[in-house]
Formats: structure tokens, C-alpha cells, sequence
């Protein structure tokens, strides 16, 4: 059992050793061919990286002249400024004026609501008042129209045949 332990072993190291060569053969393989891949892209890598360069030194000089004209524009930019700043002194100032006549109106409407419910109240006594009067006038003309008629009918006992 040994010796065939043995002889497994031996021919497993051999296996092991083979695989080792064949990974290491193939590492090798793909170094070269990824070496010649980068070889054969060097030129187009190459225009590339020059065409790049070329962009960004377009971009740079484009650049430079924009902020060249942002230099000149600094007269224009300060003057936009200014006439915004009056504007908003201007808006502000509307706002301050907004508010104070908004203060000015409801003190004036506070005046108005207390001037309209006096005005209710006076009416609506008037109203008990003038109530009261045609009560009055409507008992004194009972009391009248019953005293006349005592008074008819008292001149009708006293002369009967006027009344016919």
C-alpha cells in the first residue's frame, strides 16, 4: 500500500509540475501577444494623445481671449451692477412705502368699522324710538276715536231725533 501511495504521489507532483509549466507558458503567451497588441496601438495611441494635446492648447487660447474680453467688459459689468443696485433701492424703497400705507389703510379702516357700528347702533335706536312713537300715536288715536265715540254716542242720548 506503500509503495502504490508512493507511485500516486510521484505522478501527482508530476501532474502538479506539468500544470504549473502550462499556466506559466500560458502567462507568458499573453505577455507577448498584450506587448504586441500595445506595440501595434502605439501609433493610433500616439495620434491620440497629440490630438488631445492640440484641443487642449485650442481650449487654453480660447480661454485666454475670453477672459481677455471679460477684461474689457469690466466697465460694462460694473454699470450693470450699479443700475441693479437701484434697482433694487427702488424695489426696496416701493416695498417700505407698500408697508407703511398698508399701516395707514388699516388704521383707517379700523376707523371705518368703528364710525359703520356707531352708525348701526344710532340706527337701530332711531328704529326703538321711532317704534315707540307710533305706539304712542297708535294709543292716542284709540284713545281719541273711543272718546269721540263716547262723545257721538252721548250726544245721541241726549237728542234722538237729530240722529235720525
Amino acid at each position: 500500500m506503500r509503495t502504490e501511495k508512493t507511485g500516486i504521489r510521484e505522478a501527482q507532483l508530476k501532474l502538479s509540475a506539468q500544470r504549473r509549466d502550462t499556466r506559466r507558458e500560458k502567462r507568458v503567451d499573453d505577455d507577448v501577444a498584450k506587448q504586441a497588441q500595445t506595440a501595434a496601438a502605439a501609433p493610433q495611441r500616439a495620434a491620440n494623445e497629440a490630438r488631445n494635446r492640440a484641443a487642449f492648447n485650442a481650449r487654453q487660447q480660447q480661454h485666454d481671449v475670453d477672459q481677455a474680453k471679460r477684461g474689457d467688459d469690466s466697465a460694462q459689468r460694473s454699470a450693470n451692477a450699479a443700475a441693479f443696485a437701484r434697482k433694487q433701492t427702488a424695489h426696496q424703497q416701493a416695498l417700505d412705502q407698500a408697508r407703511r400705507d398698508g399701516a395707514a389703510d388699516a388704521a383707517k379702516r379700523a376707523d371705518n368699522v368703528q364710525r359703520y357700528e356707531a352708525k348701526q347702533q344710532a340706527a337701530a335706536q332711531r328704529q326703538v324710538q321711532l317704534e315707540e312713537r307710533q305706539r304712542q300715536a297708535q294709543i292716542r288715536a284709540a284713545a281719541s276715536a273711543a272718546s269721540a265715540a263716547q262723545a257721538g254716542s252721548a250726544a245721541t242720548a241726549a237728542h234722538p231725533s237729530s240722529s235720525q
